[in-house]
C-alpha cells in the first residue's frame, strides 16, 4: 500500500491492537518487526518526513516505554 505523508498530517502507523486480521508474534520475529519499523521511521525522519519529536514519539511507542 503506497501513500503519501504531508507534513502536519496523522501518522498511520499500525493498527489498534486485536484489529489487524493477523494473530500477534512472538520472540525474535516480533523484534525483527520492530527494528524494522525502527528502521522505516528513521528513514522518514532522515528524509524530512518527520520530525525528531514524531520520530521520538512513534520510537517510544514501538518500544513500549
Amino acid at each position: 500500500m503506497a501513500f503519501k505523508i504531508r507534513r502536519g498530517a496523522p501518522i498511520p502507523w499500525g493498527s489498534p491492537p486485536g484489529q489487524t486480521g493477523m494473530p500477534e508474534s512472538e520472540g525474535d520475529e516480533s523484534a525483527h518487526d520492530v527494528a524494522e519499523e525502527l528502521s522505516k521511521l528513521a528513514d522518514l525522519r532522515d528524509r524530512g518526513v518527520l520530525t525528531q519529536d514524531e520520530f521520538d514519539a512513534q520510537k517510544q511507542r514501538l518500544l513500549g516505554a
